[in-house]
């Protein structure tokens, strides 16, 4: 189910005083980190729970970034947080990290509906992510120009369809092990997806251009990651995503499938982390000097966030700093 757009081509007092703390008390509730100054707090929204990280340098008086996570299947906010070190980087640099999570009622794996057409556009979890950010930017003074969604494997296919159908809220996206927009649209395909990349990424893009709201369009700045060894989600997939982006984002910087934008890497470089992994990495310009997409390929790497946390959750601590790379990328 897509949302195709014409083109000129939302008891006493006392004992009821006590239960209405009680309930304030479990719907925010801080959890403190070790050695970080800042607030890890809870909460939940639209029958979903949410955690989001708020840096001890905070200040309502200056406009910060929003980086929005999106964890894969058997992973909550909490292990997605530990396993990507965005806290301690927020810590860092000054930014608020939301963490939307999946319900167990949702999906028994706790991975993100993406295959659904209810989800792939602005409905249903799609909806309900849309919902966390906007209260994080009611709650806080967020500018909204550095608002980018990153995911991995489940969370990276639902942070691309972030991207195409909330312009309006993300300004970036980021993908570690992901898929392309509408690679499947039933559980059955996407594990056929998962295992041998999804539909022609060209015409995937120009889906996922006809779905992105016309009044918000603008060209996505991409960062994608991917192991060459992921068998859980085949490589394929992350060159599927640079291909239907530069497709999406060629319409979109004039309305015409012209190649103004593509897939051809303008610069690659071979790095190898001290210790670690070698990797490739990718640029893709888009204005003169100007990078609009870059893609890492890190050797041997299965299927992980790359330069996470040692011994976390589908976390791989000896490829490229994810984590930094997307920061200074996008930042």
């Amino acid at each position: 189910m897509f949302l195709f757009k014409r083109r000129k081509l939302k008891v006493s007092f006392f004992s009821c005083l006590l239960s209405i703390l009680a309930v304030v008390v479990l719907l925010v509730t801080p959890i403190k980190e070790a050695k970080a100054a800042g607030t890890f707090y809870s909460s939940t929204l639209n029958g979903r729970a949410y955690r989001y990280y708020v840096p001890g340098s905070y200040s309502s008086t200056k406009a910060t970034p929003l980086f929005v996570m999106l964890h894969g299947a058997t992973q909550t906010a909490t292990t997605f947080a530990e396993a990507t070190k965005m806290n301690t980087l927020a810590e860092q640099k000054g930014f608020i990290v939301l963490y939307p999570e999946q319900s167990m009622s949702a999906n028994a794996s706790l991975s993100w509906n993406w295959y659904y057409g209810t989800n792939q556009i602005r409905s249903g979890e799609a909806a309900i992510i849309a919902s966390h950010i906007n209260k994080i930017k009611a709650d806080y003074n967020i500018d909204s120009n550095k608002v980018f969604v990153a995911g991995l494997s489940a969370g990276g296919a639902m942070a691309v369809i972030m991207a195409v159908v909330y312009p309006d809220l993300i300004k970036g996206l980021a993908v570690a092990a992901g898929l392309e927009f509408n690679a499947a649209m039933s559980l059955y395909a996407a594990t056929v997806a998962m295992l041998y990349g999804g539909p022609s990424a060209t015409t995937q893009g120009y889906i996922a251009y006809l779905n992105m709201p016309l009044a918000y369009e603008h060209m996505v700045k991409t960062l994608v990651f991917h192991g060459t060894a992921d068998l859980v989600v085949n490589p394929i997939n992350g060159s599927q995503i640079i291909t239907s982006i530069a497709k999406m984002n060629d319409y979109l910087d004039d309305g015409r499938s012209n190649n103004s934008i593509n897939d051809v890497y303008d610069e690659s470089y071979a790095g190898k982390v001290t210790g670690g992994r070698n990797y490739t990495r990718y640029v893709y310009y888009g204005l003169p000097n100007q990078i609009l997409m870059e893609k890492y390929s890190v050797t041997g790497m299965s299927h992980a966030w790359s330069g996470g946390k040692s011994g976390a959750s589908y976390s791989d601590s000896t490829g490229p700093d994810m984590s930094s790379i997307m920061y200074n990328f996008f930042i």
